[in-house]
């Protein structure tokens, strides 16, 4: 006759079998939309800290020579901070596979510049992957010229770090007084 152990132990192993093959497929299909997820949430968190620097900056612009701020903890948890001190830019960009936004249209969101690009590796386009960048621009409204301290972490920044932004005075350009803002990142 039959073997009622056996049958149940053929039954049990076929179960657990189907049941991994099932939390498999669901996981493959699931993680693509987690990625993404997690991506724009990054997108808006990073946003958000942009505001919060830019407001910093504005307060210490219009308070004159010798204000400081300290910001703590600035977190880039996701992609990479930049400073581009020739041209008075923050700038912080993320390569995802997120394609929410328009590839190559530039908005703006307060004082936030966001612009979404097709990835380009190696001189061709990466199809399905996409570079979204934020930044502040200060070559005008206000004009600012901007420096690293001398003890600050070199560009580009992720992770944890406290910001100190210093106004050190004015430069004259062109009979125009432009503030000097001192940005030093521990």
């Amino acid at each position: 006759m039959f073997n009622k152990k056996g049958d149940i132990w053929v039954s049990t192993v076929i179960y657990i079998a189907l049941s991994i093959i099932v939390l498999t497929i669901v996981l493959v299909a699931a993680l693509p939309v987690i990625h993404k997820l997690k991506d724009r949430n990054v997108t808006i968190q990073t946003k958000n800290i942009l505001i919060q620097i830019d407001k910093n900056i504005r307060e210490i612009v219009s308070s004159g020579p010798g204000s400081k701020r300290v910001l703590s903890p600035v977190i880039i948890d996701a992609g990479i901070l930049n400073f581009d001190i020739d041209n008075s830019v923050i700038n912080w960009t993320l390569k995802t596979t997120d394609d929410s936004a328009e590839s190559g249209i530039l908005r703006q969101e307060g004082n936030v510049f966001v612009i979404v690009n097709q990835r380009v590796a190696g001189g061709s386009i990466v199809e399905g992957e996409f570079e979204i960048s934020q930044y502040l621009s200060y070559e005008e409204n206000p004009a600012i010229e901007m420096s690293l301290a001398v003890n600050s972490l070199r560009p580009p920044f992720t992770g944890r770090f406290t910001m100190t932004i210093r106004h050190t005075g004015t430069i004259n350009t062109n009979k125009v007084l432009v503030p000097k803002l001192e940005f030093n990142l521990q």
